[in-house]
């Protein structure tokens, strides 16, 4: 496998989530048609993570729904870092249920936590989550800090948090995180707003904010994603944060299949190879048709195919 198109590996060990973000569907990262939740089981985790490793992956994200509420999560990532001894192993959440376990997820060896996390501001935060753990949540944050690698992801919307980012800037200085990536707004996945808005009204592009951080930390170096997706600002301030502009417009990586796609050329494309909990892999988050199912037996063959898809790769410009 070319090491330079190794897709990311996202592992959705559940569709269950108990935030109701307005930008994301109810199964969370998976574009899964179900109302029940759903649990993968720990055997097919560890199934894919070993053949993922055995072609040339060194690094996992841990994602959901919240994977928190999987119970299997500590065994799984002492499973990754101390047989299988991926590179880094990464848990994505937005609970207050997180600070339970942490001190167990880094015994057996967790790298990064990321927390999503898209305004410092209660009422918004309330708007946006749907919950009313502010205060708690941000407690939760830097108690992490002290313990581990920290990041957090903000999504960034026109009318609700927009220019939020300088005080998440400023947080994430007082708390000691180390990576602020700031994500565009994505309408395709919502399905969540009120119908009497136009979802394309939240997106905000980010010319303006780039053109900020440049003014402010000088010029930005791009960076991908495991090779693929989009191509990203990367700006580092003098107080050791990172922060990281996705903007989905920059451009992105292509299949053949994507062509065929109503959605072509979309703000998702290929930039990971995602375990759903429903047994499937699934490569694009936009299309419902674009998973491959598999039982234990298939794995590996379902696997192979995925990533010959990633071998014929190509980039199209901004959108």
């Amino acid at each position: 496998m070319n090491k330079q198109i190794m897709p990311q590996m996202r592992i959705l060990v559940t569709d269950f989530c108990d935030s109701k973000c307005i930008y994301c569907r109810p199964t969370g990262e998976g574009n899964l048609q179900c109302s029940t939740e759903h649990f993968l089981a720990l055997e097919v985790a560890k199934e894919v993570a070993k053949i993922y490793q055995i072609n040339g992956g060194t690094e996992i994200k841990i994602s959901g729904g919240d994977p928190v509420y999987w119970d299997n999560l500590i065994e799984y990532v002492n499973y990754l870092k101390k047989e299988l001894k991926f590179k880094k192993v990464e848990v994505i959440t937005r609970s207050t249920k997180i600070l339970t376990i942490i001190d167990e997820l880094i015994n057996v060896g967790l790298d990064v936590l990321n927390f999503s996390f898209d305004t410092t501001d209660k009422e918004k935060y309330t708007r946006i989550t749907g919950k009313r753990d502010f205060e708690r949540f941000v407690d939760t944050i830097e108690a992490c800090t002290s313990k581990i690698y920290c990041k957090i992801n903000m999504v960034i919307m026109q009318d609700i948090n927009a220019d939020d980012w300088r005080d998440m800037i400023a947080f994430c200085e007082k708390v000691g995180i180390r990576q602020l990536k700031l994500l565009d707004y994505i309408d395709d996945l919502s399905g969540k707003l009120n119908e009497v808005d136009s979802q394309s009204k939240y997106y905000l592009p980010f010319d303006n904010i780039c053109m900020e951080l440049r003014n402010l930390y000088g010029p930005e170096k791009i960076i991908y994603q495991g090779g693929l997706g989009h191509p990203m600002n990367c700006f580092s301030n003098p107080n050791g944060l990172d922060i990281i502009c996705k903007n989905s417009k920059n451009g992105a990586w292509y299949c053949e299949e994507c062509t065929c796609c109503p959605n072509y050329p979309c703000h998702d494309a290929l930039m990971a190879v995602r375990v759903t909990p429903a047994n499937s892999f699934q490569l694009c988050l936009l299309n419902e048709n674009k998973h491959w199912y598999f039982n234990e037996l298939t794995i590996e063959e379902k696997f192979l195919e995925i990533l010959s898809i990633y071998q014929s790769a190509f980039f199209v410009g901004e959108l």
